[in-house]
C-alpha cells in the first residue's frame, strides 16, 4: 500500500486570509501501526489517514480530544475502518510545580492529530468520529500568520539609534532610566532569535538547568538539550529539536526592538535592560506553523519562568489546545501580549481575540491608526508599528511594519516595569498602562490608545537611577573573531581569541557552572588587531561543560560575548 502523506504550509502574507499549499512526499507502508499503549493521560499522536488516490491534493488536519484513554482499543478499531494507518505518540510539556521547580510527571488532558486530503469529506469525517463517546471535541488545525512586513530592501550597516527617533520622540530612552531589582524573562514565541547577534547575545536567557549538547534532558522536562530555548515546529509530530535559531528573521525583529542592547558600540537600541530574551521557535524558515505546535510552545514557555509572553501572529479561527495554552499562562500569572492583525477588520483573529490578552493595534508617526491595523472591542492600546528598526540574523537590521512590531513595544515596555517593580500582577501592569493613556474609555478602533511614557513613569512608586540615556562614549569599539581554541579543554589549557580596535580595553572572563555559579574569572587588557589571545588553565575545574561570558570595556564602547566551553582532562 502507498500513502500519499502531504503538509499543510501557511506563508506570511499582509492582510487577507493566507493561502494554504500543500508539497507531498510519498512512503511506502504496509498493514496498520497500532496504537500504542497510553502510559500517561497526555499525549499528543499524530495519525496519518490512508489515500488511495493518487492525486495531487491539498491536505487539511484535524485535532481531535478524548474524554478518557480508557476505550482507547475501540477507538484504534474506529479510526481503522477510517484508513488510518500509522500513529506517532508526541508528549506535551510536563506541568511544573513552580513552587518546588519540579516538573511533574502527570500531563494535561490526551489529544490526537489526524490528517487528511481534499479527497475525503471533511464534515462526513468529524460526523463519523463524533458517534464515538470517548470524543470531546473535533476541530481542524489551525495555521498562523505574522503580522509584519520588510520595508527596506537592505538592512543598515553603521550604529543606528540615530534612525530610531521615535524613542527620544515617544521619550522612550526614559525607560532605560528604571533600575533593574531582577531581569524578567520574556518568552518570544515566534520564527525563533539568532541568540549569536551582536546586539542580543548578551540578553538571551539560558537553561541553566541544562547543559547544552550531551543529548541528555538534564532538567527532566521532556526537552534534550534545550539550553537556548526550543524548538517546536513539528512538536505535535515528533519533529522538534534544541535548535530556536530564526531562519526567517521575524522573531530576531521582535527581540531587537524589545532588548536590543544599548550602549555596546552596536547596531541599535532596545527598550529596555531587564529583560533576558527566551527563544521559542514554532515556524519554520517561510514563517509557516500551526496552532498546536503554538500551544505546546507557550506551557514549555511558562514553566521556563517567562513572565511575559509575546505572540506577534494570529488566524481567524482558534483551536482549543491553544486556548487552553493560554489559559494555562494566565492561571499562572503570566502576561501574554498579542498583535490584533494586520487585516484591517473587525473579524478578531487569534490568540488576540482571547479573554485575558493584552492586545495591541498599530499606529503610524502621526499617531493615527495604521491602514492595516485591525480593530474592535477586544481591541487594548495602540503602539507605533510602521517603518520600525529591528535586529535580523547575521549581525544586520531592518526596517519592517506591522501590529507585530506595535506588540514588541508593548512587551518591551511592560518588561520595563516587572524588572522595576518584580512584585506586580498582570492586573496592575494593565491598570498602570490604561492609567497612562489619553482616553478615559476604551474605543473599537484605538482601544485606550497610546501610552504616555512619562505618564506611565510618573505613577510608579520608584526613583529613577542616574544614567546617561545614550553612551558618552563614541561607541567605535570593535571586537571581532572572537575565538575558544582548543575546544574541549585539556590539559595544555585554552585560549580565548579576538580582534579589538581598541588597546588597552579592559577584559574580563568569567566561567560559571551550568547552574549559573562562577568559578573562574581572568582580567587582560586588549592590544590592537588580533593579538589579543589570554591563555586559561582550568587546573582546578572538574571535567565539565561550562558558560564562559568574556565582556570588554574602553574609551571607545563596550562589547559582551556569551559562549560556552567543555573541560575534559
Amino acid at each position: 500500500m502507498h500513502i500519499k502523506i502531504y503538509h499543510t504550509i501557511t506563508r506570511g502574507f499582509k492582510g487577507g486570509v493566507p493561502p494554504l499549499r500543500a508539497k507531498k512526499t510519498s512512503h511506502p507502508l504496509r498493514g496498520i501501526i497500532p496504537l500504542r499503549p497510553l502510559y500517561t493521560t497526555m499525549v499528543v499522536l499524530l495519525v496519518c489517514m490512508s489515500i488511495l488516490s493518487h492525486q495531487s491534493t491539498a491536505t487539511e488536519k484535524l485535532i481531535i480530544k478524548l474524554t478518557s484513554p480508557k476505550n482507547i482499543t475501540q477507538f484504534s478499531q474506529k479510526l481503522e475502518t477510517l484508513g488510518v494507518t500509522q500513529v506517532n505518540p508526541v508528549n506535551l510539556p510536563r506541568k511544573k510545580d513552580l513552587k518546588n521547580a519540579q516538573f511533574l510527571l502527570t500531563p494535561p488532558p490526551q489529544s490526537i492529530v489526524i490528517e487528511l486530503t481534499a479527497n475525503d469529506d471533511l464534515d462526513t469525517v468529524i460526523q463519523t468520529l463524533n458517534q464515538h463517546d470517548n470524543i470531546a471535541y473535533v476541530e481542524p488545525v489551525y495555521p498562523i500568520t505574522l503580522f509584519s512586513t520588510s520595508e527596506s530592501p537592505s538592512p543598515p550597516n553603521d550604529p543606528l539609534y540615530n534612525k530610531q527617533a521615535y524613542m527620544a520622540r515617544l521619550e522612550l530612552t526614559q525607560l532605560h532610566h528604571l533600575p533593574i531589582i531582577e531581569p524578567v524573562i520574556v518568552a518570544i514565541i515566534d520564527s525563533g532569535i539568532d541568540h549569536r547577534h551582536q546586539d542580543l547575545s548578551a540578553m538571551i536567557h539560558y537553561n541553566r538547568n541544562e547543559i547544552p549538547d550531551n543529548g541528555i534532558d538534564d532538567d527532566n522536562n521532556g526537552y534534550r538539550d534545550d539550553f537556548f530555548g526550543y524548538n517546536f515546529y513539528g512538536e505535535s509530530e515528533g519533529k522538534g529539536t534544541p535548535n530556536s535559531h530564526d531562519e526567517e528573521g521575524h522573531g530576531t525583529h521582535i527581540a531587537g526592538i524589545i532588548a536590543a542592547q544599548s550602549n555596546n558600540g552596536h547596531g541599535m537600541s532596545g527598550l529596555t535592560h531587564g529583560a533576558r530574551l527566551l527563544p521559542i521557535r514554532f515556524l519554520d524558515a517561510e514563517g509557516n506553523g500551526n496552532q498546536v505546535d503554538a500551544a505546546i510552545a507557550i506551557r514549555y514557555a511558562v514553566d521556563q519562568g517567562a513572565r511575559i509572553i509575546n505572540c506577534s501572529w494570529g488566524f481567524f479561527n482558534v483551536n482549543t489546545v491553544l486556548r487552553d495554552a493560554i489559559q494555562y499562562a494566565i492561571d499562572n500569572h503570566v502576561i501574554v501580549v498579542a498583535a490584533i492583525g494586520n487585516s484591517d477588520t473587525l473579524i478578531p483573529e487569534f490568540p488576540a481575540g482571547l479573554q485575558g490578552v493584552i492586545t495591541v493595534g498599530s499606529v503610524g508617526q502621526s499617531q493615527k491608526r495604521s491602514y492595516f491595523s485591525s480593530y474592535g472591542p477586544h481591541l487594548d492600546f495602540m503602539y507605533i508599528g510602521q517603518n520600525i528598526l529591528g535586529t535580523t540574523p547575521d549581525n544586520t537590521y531592518d526596517y519592517k511594519s506591522g501590529t507585530s512590531q506595535s506588540t514588541a513595544f508593548i512587551t518591551g515596555i511592560i518588561a520595563s516595569l516587572l524588572a522595576a517593580e518584580p512584585d506586580l500582577t498582570p492586573d496592575d501592569i494593565y491598570d498602570r498602562l490604561k492609567q497612562s493613556t489619553s482616553q478615559s474609555e476604551k474605543s473599537k478602533k484605538m482601544g485606550y490608545g497610546m501610552i504616555d511614557i512619562s505618564k506611565l513613569i510618573s505613577n510608579l512608586d520608584i526613583q529613577l537611577e542616574s544614567v546617561p540615556v545614550m553612551p558618552s562614549r563614541s561607541n567605535t569599539l570593535s571586537v571581532t573573531d572572537v575565538l575558544n581554541y582548543p575546544n574541549p579543554i585539556r590539559s595544555a589549557g585554552t585560549t580565548f581569541g579576538f580582534t579589538s580596535t581598541e588597546q588597552g580595553a579592559n577584559v574580563q572572563i568569567r566561567i560559571y557552572t551550568p547552574d549559573g555559579q562562577k568559578v573562574h574569572e581572568i582580567a587582560a587588557v586588549t592590544v590592537t588587531g588580533y593579538n589579543n589571545h589570554i591563555q586559561w588553565h582550568p587546573t582546578s575545574i572538574k571535567n565539565g561543560t561550562y558558560i564562559y561570558h568574556l565582556e570588554i570595556s574602553g574609551q571607545t564602547g563596550t562589547f559582551s560575548k556569551i559562549g560556552k566551553c567543555t573541560v575534559l582532562q
